[in-house]
């Protein structure tokens, strides 16, 4: 099943088998995006069909808005404490 298959791109089993897939598997957008059974919440761009046009946001809304830049923990906990200062 395909939607499953992104859980293997970069796992490794118990006795150290890499399951990685090749870099010509490994998915890079996702196409008929508003016939999806659930929400993808990754960095892979999503399209309504088929690309360049119509593309849409990880929740299945349009028009496309491009994610926030991404923190990490410290950088959050910098921004919440220094509200409160």
């Amino acid at each position: 099943m395909l939607p499953y298959i992104y859980i293997y791109i970069k796992t490794k089993t118990k006795k150290g088998k890499d399951n990685t897939l090749p870099k010509s598997l490994i998915p890079t957008t996702h196409i008929n995006y508003e016939n999806r059974g659930m929400d993808y919440y990754d960095d892979i761009p999503k399209f309504a069909a088929f690309p360049p046009d119509n593309q849409m946001n990880n929740d299945g809304s349009t028009p496309y808005t491009p994610p926030k830049k991404k923190i990490d923990a410290m950088q959050l906990v910098y921004l919440l404490f220094s509200q409160h200062l």
